[in-house]
């Protein structure tokens, strides 16, 4: 995390940038020229930051210019798509830091990563924090990542084994070196499909993340009710999980939104108390109700207290749907450290800025209540103020219902066996699914998963469909229907409604049924019958489910 060089890596070409860290505290100055440069490219990787809890505040003018540099890569970066910024989410566990306390790994704009080791479980360094999105391998005491190395004694091979190799090393490690492995996902994602933007990216790896580590007591189970049947899992310890590049990819490649920084929907309310915070018992809690109906991506909070230890603080925000985020855990309570341009470290000094991802596709309207407990006695604090910033979309009646391969391993949960929509235009995605099923469209009847039935509630209508590698069978109903098979070898049939019928990869067997319908085979030896009424037959031998292109500047 705290080398001297950090790299700007795209998905075809790559650059890096020099900053010099051997000042006493670094150089903001020289961050903040090199973050200015992130606009220039797709996708950037970070693998460094600062050491002491809350020492990058950006509500200090020494930080304000990286603030200002990174919402610019993700405004003007890609043709105002927006730069896919990643960051490494720090090594300070074991000293009680949080990604969450550091504004660079913390910010919306950016993908934060924790570190696994090979047991899928996090490694002993891995910083923890709400506003983790993924984890990827980073490396422990018994492994590490396999990775090209620097010639001579600047390599970590040569430097302590003169008979290593001098070209790679397997002894790479740090969540330093999970985040290139989300970078590169997050170029691949790109290259499937070029349009989406940044906010888009964060979306995808959040819903094709895999739980790992399950017998983990940091995993939740947010509000939302559009990932296989119901809310995400998250944890503190993994974001929404294991990074899973291939269903990453195929969500991308299926995904019909672009979302960007010009169409983030922002809400903000704040609330003034200067109330003492209960010492050692109880909690204090401070409340807000959102009218305004959003769905959710990231929530922040920014709150000024004063307390001589914060390391006896525990902060938590709880969302109208009862999902509890932990912003602040006992960091560590160290105060002796002092900076002689920051003052002591570890304070929330003046005010800082702490944010959270576990709330995603949750709504915004309701009450979202704070929580500060003081886990200790002997020190009193205040709160001051505090201000909910909630970031997202437009609320909309037109859904889209992600299904992954984890949606056996959910069913614990019986609502989950049942989808139930009340009105607009609905997209049932299941292109991240790698096994057969079977998907009934039709209002009141079953549907396979994993062997698994899930029912299409009476009086449901789900318009559109994808599915993804197996060999699937899709049967619409007498809507307009628009469906697709994915990959494999599909079977997929209209019915009444002028539907839109593909095929798409694989020998299919498409069917138009009742209504003028469009068929399309896609590439493959395909079968294709139009059905009643008057019909269109679509050719094409290298038909995909988007176009992919690439985008050098």
């Amino acid at each position: 995390m705290d080398d001297a060089i950090h790299h700007l890596e795209l998905n075809r070409h790559s650059a890096g940038l020099r900053i010099d860290f051997s000042g006493a505290f670094g150089s903001a100055d020289q961050d903040a020229v090199a973050l200015q440069q992130m606009a220039k490219f797709d996708v950037v990787n970070n693998s460094w930051g600062y050491t002491y809890s809350f020492s990058d505040n950006f509500l200090e003018p020494i930080f304000a210019r990286n603030q200002s540099a990174i919402q610019n890569a993700v405004q003007n970066g890609r043709v105002r798509l927006g730069t896919v910024v990643v960051f490494a989410g720090g090594n300070g566990r074991v000293e009680g830091d949080s990604a969450n306390y550091h504004n660079h790994i913390n910010s919306r704009f950016v993908i934060a990563v924790a570190a696994l080791n090979h047991l899928g479980k996090h490694t002993y360094y891995s910083a923890p924090g709400a506003n983790l999105l993924v984890s990827a391998f980073g490396g422990d005491l018994e492994d590490g990542i396999v990775t090209a190395d620097r010639l001579g004694a600047p390599g970590y091979n040569l430097a302590n084994n003169p008979y290593a190799p001098s070209d790679y090393t397997d002894n790479f490690g740090g969540t330093s070196a999970a985040a290139p492995m989300v970078s590169g996902v997050a170029a691949l994602i790109l290259n499937a499909n070029p349009n989406l933007g940044y906010r888009d990216v964060q979306e995808i790896l959040a819903y094709s993340a895999r739980r790992t580590d399950a017998k983990n007591a940091s995993w939740l189970i947010n509000g939302a009710n559009n990932w296989n049947g119901g809310g995400l899992h998250s944890s503190s310890d993994y974001g929404f999980g294991m990074v899973d590049a291939e269903a990453a990819v195929r969500l991308a490649e299926t995904w019909s939104t672009q979302r960007s920084f010009a169409n983030e929907e922002r809400i903000s309310v704040s609330r003034s108390l200067n109330q003492p915070i209960p010492d050692g018992t109880g909690s204090l809690r401070s409340s807000v109700t959102v009218n305004n109906p959003l769905e959710l991506d990231f929530v922040e909070v920014e709150l000024e207290l004063s307390h001589p230890i914060i390391g006896e603080l525990e902060i938590v925000l709880k969302s109208p749907s009862g999902t509890e985020s932990v912003l602040v855990s006992q960091p560590s309570n160290d105060n002796s450290i002092f900076h002689p341009l920051l003052g002591p470290l570890y304070e929330l000094k003046p005010r800082f800025t702490f944010s959270s991802s576990q709330f995603w596709s949750e709504t915004s309207t309701g009450t979202w209540s704070l929580i500060v407990r003081d886990r200790s006695k002997g020190n009193s604090g205040t709160l001051k103020n505090w201000s909910l910033r909630l970031y997202g979309d437009k609320s909309s009646d037109d859904d889209t219902y992600i299904y992954t391969n984890e949606f056996a391993k959910l069913l614990s949960n019986p609502t989950r066996r049942t989808l139930s929509d009340a009105a607009g235009n609905d997209m049932f995605n299941a292109a991240a699914i790698t096994s057969d099923i079977v998907l009934n469209l039709v209002p009141g009847t079953g549907s396979l998963l994993f062997g698994s039935l899930l029912t299409i509630e009476d009086g449901t209508i789900i318009e559109n469909a994808v599915t993804g590698d197996g060999n699937d069978v899709i049967q619409g109903n007498d809507l307009r229907n628009d469906l697709n098979g994915g990959r494999g070898n599909d079977t997929v049939n209209g019915a009444a409604g002028p539907d839109r019928i593909n095929g798409s990869r694989g020998d299919d067997v498409a069917n138009g049924g009742a209504g003028n319908d469009t068929v399309i085979g896609g590439a493959g030896n395909d079968r294709l019958t139009g059905g009643q009424d008057a019909d269109r037959f679509l050719f094409s031998a290298t038909c995909c489910l988007t176009k992919p292109a690439f985008r050098a500047y």
